[in-house]
C-alpha cells in the first residue's frame, strides 16, 4: 500500500504543479497580455495543453478503483478511492469522514462534467461536440480549483490523523512565477521586439486593443452594478 500511495500523492502533486503553472501565465489579463505579446499561437497550444492534462488527470482520479473487463477480469485503477481503503486499512478514525469527502469530490466532478469532457474532446473526438451539434457546459478554472482543493482536502485528512501533519502538495523544484517574471521583463519583451518589427507593430496594436477592451469590461461592469443597483432598491 505505501508504493500505492506514494504514487498517488506524486499524481496529486504533479496536478498540484500543473495548476499554478497554468494559474501563473494564464489567470491574469496582464500576463495574458505578455504572452501573447511573445507568440499568440504558441501559449495558446500550451494553454490548451494545459487544460487537457488538468481535466485528464482529474478524471482519472474520479475514476471507479474496480473495473470489470469484457472478459470478467477485473482491472484496478489509481483513483482517490485509494485513500479511503488506505485509511481503513490503517483503522483510522478519519475513515468515515475520508469517505464523505470522496463522494463529495465525486458529485461536484459528475456537477461540472468532467468525464463528459474527457470522454468526447481528449480520450476520443466525438464528432456530433467537434461539430458543435451537441454541447457540454463551460468549464472555468474556479471550478478546477475546487476540484483540486477537495482532492488535497481528503489526502490531508488522512494524513493528519496518521502523520499529524497537512502537507501543500507542491514540488519543490518549480518556480511558475519566477518563469512568469522573466517573460515579463521589459527588456526581454523589448529584445524580441527589435530583432522582429512585425511582431513590434503587432504588440503596439494589441496593446492599444487590449487597453479598449479593459475600458469596455470596466463600463459594462459598472452598467451592470447600477442597473442591479436600481433593481435592489426597487424592490
Amino acid at each position: 500500500m505505501v508504493d500505492k500511495l506514494k504514487t498517488l500523492e506524486n499524481d496529486i502533486v504533479h496536478l498540484n504543479e500543473v495548476y499554478r503553472l497554468y494559474e501563473a501565465l494564464f489567470t491574469d489579463d496582464k500576463n495574458v497580455f505578455v504572452l501573447s505579446s511573445i507568440n499568440d499561437y504558441s501559449f495558446g497550444i500550451v494553454q490548451s495543453s494545459l487544460q487537457s492534462t488538468l481535466f485528464s488527470q482529474l478524471s482519472r482520479l474520479a475514476d471507479e478503483p474496480k473495473v470489470e473487463s469484457k472478459n470478467g477480469d477485473f482491472l484496478y485503477n489509481l483513483s482517490i478511492d485509494l485513500i479511503r481503503d488506505i485509511a481503513k486499512e490503517d483503522k483510522l478514525r478519519s475513515a468515515k469522514k475520508v469517505s464523505k469527502l470522496i463522494h463529495k469530490f465525486k458529485e461536484t466532478f459528475r456537477e461540472k462534467e468532467l468525464s463528459l469532457i474527457r470522454n468526447k474532446f481528449i480520450s476520443h473526438r466525438d464528432i456530433d461536440y467537434a461539430i458543435g451539434k451537441k454541447a457540454v457546459q463551460d468549464i472555468f478554472i474556479a471550478d478546477i480549483k475546487i476540484l483540486i482543493d477537495q482532492i488535497n482536502e481528503i489526502l490531508n485528512c488522512y494524513y493528519l490523523e496518521k502523520c499529524s501533519k497537512q502537507k501543500d502538495f507542491s514540488d519543490p523544484r518549480s518556480n511558475h512565477i519566477r518563469l512568469m517574471d522573466f517573460l515579463k521583463n521589459g527588456d526581454f519583451l523589448e529584445s524580441v521586439m527589435k530583432r522582429n518589427s512585425k511582431l513590434r507593430h503587432e504588440v503596439l496594436q494589441y496593446r492599444a486593443t487590449f487597453i479598449e477592451e479593459q475600458e469596455r469590461i470596466k463600463k459594462t461592469k459598472k452598467e451592470f452594478e447600477l442597473k442591479h443597483r436600481k433593481k435592489s432598491n426597487n424592490h
